[in-house]
């Protein structure tokens, strides 16, 4: 495998590692307080020496590899990052512009250090499975480490805006939580309190939560390396939900690839659309990046104090949002199915496509069953949220609008109701019923492996059909001429119960804790942060910090899900291969 075996490489490996350390905590210290010119050089020096030492070890391991060509491509990432910066070294001495030759350097510096700390994720991750940790539990630590890791960051001083005041720890719980969880609930306002670097923080928070701090460790893993052993791989399996062993690999990187096109995509549309009323530090190509990673990840975070209420008479706004939400609440493994079928014969998805088709084993003649599901279920919801929105509220909130706006808005709502979070009208006006539907749907959510939560799509799908084939008397539970495995439908009913439990179990907490809180308002508010979606009507910003821990807990918990969370607590146990005799019981 092209491995180097000479101890003086290995030490330089080990260098770069423990220097590493010593590197990103300069890097928090740069970023997160504000240093005199000093102390910034003196950090900067620290940057450089680590990503110089990277450039060493890694040209030393490359001149000793028995074979390079197969090294460069195992480890094409770090290679990729010693060029960078190798070649911002030569241009600033090509150009005699020291400032320029710093520049690149502390831009590599930066990228080397995301890296490392991706690749010391990787490795704790692998250990962790190699221990045979239960998946479950790696995905809760993954979370729980992640929100603690931005509570911490977001207590730093150069994350307030100027002008803010000092942000409490149950603040920056509180909103580290709803990033990581990508729901949109906040007690601070980010686009006035959180200053660009915060802002970026917060982003990034988004973007890690919305894919999955195990998925993206496990990608960089894989990536890195050929092939994982056999019980690594199956508990990758068991956590992602992927099928075939050996397209988990190929899963990990169409699953980014597919981000990054959305984001991409997003970013340019919503770069064409009028310029923000307000002004940001980052100008419109931030506003654009925020909110396209936002809303592709579900989670409801905006740069307006008012989310989106002040483009509600801007269409192309609320289209290119509401796009976003649909595609990433879709789900991965329906979009790698539809480029295997129909979406393949588009001329500009062909090549995607048949890239698609070559490495996960051929094209399709149908539609798996799953996306068949998927999407029947969402159309069905995005329509009849919409007709319902509009009946309910065309005299009430939208009655000052016109016909399209009036239509837009009540098809945007539809959707970001859908765990999103945004919303382009005041739902503190809100007629009962527009209310009562807009759970339904909070409670409903996205797809499975999407950046959404909720009960999933597909469970509400197949207890549907399992409440049909009980109406028809038929014992084997079928759709679009497939059957559902009894193990399929009883996972689904049990993932509504406990998502019904634990909602109730929640509200009535909240209640509990809070003086004067109305039930109905717990409740909306309960099911939006278990669904991480992120609408409020104005309850999480006046609980006190009892309600902030409870709202926490719920929004982990809608994260995670709540029959992901129960095997984490507890094993499964071996399958029973014994039966009792069977006795009739009075049902109904």
């Amino acid at each position: 495998m092209g491995e180097v075996k000479h101890g003086w490489v290995d030490a330089l490996t080990v260098g770069v590692r423990v220097s590493s350390l010593a590197a990103l905590a300069a890097l928090v210290a740069e970023f997160g307080f504000h240093l005199d010119p000093r102390s910034l050089e003196l950090l900067h020096r620290v940057e450089l020496a680590v990503t110089a030492l990277l450039a060493i070890a890694t040209i030393a391991r490359v001149s000793t590899a028995s074979d390079r060509r197969r090294y460069f491509v195992e480890h094409r990432l770090e290679c990729v990052l010693v060029a960078l910066f190798l070649l911002g070294v030569g241009a600033s001495v090509a150009l005699g512009g020291p400032v320029l030759g710093y520049r690149w350097s502390l831009l590599a510096a930066q990228v080397y250090l995301v890296v490392v700390g991706a690749l010391g994720l990787a490795r704790a991750n692998e250990h962790l499975l190699q221990r045979h940790f239960r998946p479950e539990l790696a995905l809760v630590g993954s979370f729980v480490l992640l929100i603690a890791l931005g509570t911490a960051l977001l207590l730093l001083p150069a994350m307030r805006a100027d002008g803010a005041r000092a942000w409490r720890w149950s603040d920056a719980l509180f909103t580290a939580t709803s990033a990581v969880c990508v729901t949109g609930l906040s007690v601070r306002d980010v686009a006035l309190d959180l200053s660009f670097r915060g802002q970026a923080l917060l982003l990034a928070l988004i973007q890690l939560g919305g894919l999955g701090l195990v998925a993206l460790a496990a990608t960089v893993s894989v990536f890195q390396r050929r092939s994982l052993r056999l019980e690594e791989a199956g508990a990758l399996q068991a956590l992602l939900g992927v099928d075939d062993l050996g397209s988990l690999r190929r899963f990990l990187k169409y699953m980014l690839a597919i981000t990054l096109a959305a984001e991409v995509v997003g970013t340019a549309l919503l770069l064409q659309a009028s310029a923000p009323a307000h002004h940001f530090e980052g100008g419109q190509l931030w506003w654009a990046v925020f909110h396209s990673v936002s809303a592709f990840c579900n989670a409801g975070f905006g740069l307006h104090s008012d989310s989106l209420v002040g483009r509600m008479h801007d269409p192309y706004v609320l289209t290119v949002i509401a796009g976003l939400i649909i595609v990433g609440g879709l789900g991965y493994p329906v979009w790698t199915d539809l480029l295997r079928y129909r979406l393949g014969s588009m001329p500009m998805l062909r090549r995607a496509a048949w890239r698609i088709v070559h490495e996960l084993g051929g094209a399709r003649t149908r539609l798996a069953l799953h996306t068949k599901l998927t999407l029947w279920t969402v159309g069905v919801l995005l329509v009849g949220g919409t007709l319902v929105f509009w009946l309910s509220e065309r005299v009430g909130a939208l009655a000052g609008l016109g016909a399209v706006d009036q239509w837009t808005n009540s098809f945007f709502q539809a959707v970001t109701a859908r765990t999103a979070g945004f919303n382009s009208l005041d739902l503190t006006v809100l007629a009962m019923p527009t209310l009562v539907a807009m759970m339904v749907l909070m409670a409903i959510g996205a797809s499975p492996l999407s950046t959404g939560g909720g009960i999933k799509t597909s469970a509400v799908a197949i207890v549907f059909h399992m409440l049909r084939a009980m109406v028809k008397n038929r014992e084997q539970v079928d759709a679009f001429g497939r059957s559902v495995p009894r193990g399929i439908v009883n996972a689904a009913v049990s993932v509504v119960v406990l998502y019904v439990i634990a909602m109730l179990a929640l509200t009535t907490a909240l209640v509990a804790t809070q003086d004067g809180l109305d039930f109905g308002k717990a409740l909306f508010e309960t099911i939006s942060a278990l669904s991480t979606v992120g609408l409020s009507l104005g309850v999480t910003a006046q609980v006190d910090d009892v309600g902030r821990v409870i709202l926490c807990l719920t929004m982990l918990i809608g994260r995670v899900g709540p029959l992901a969370l129960l095997w984490s607590l507890f094993s499964r146990g071996p399958t029973a291969r014994y039966e009792y005799p069977s006795e009739k019981l009075v049902v109904a």
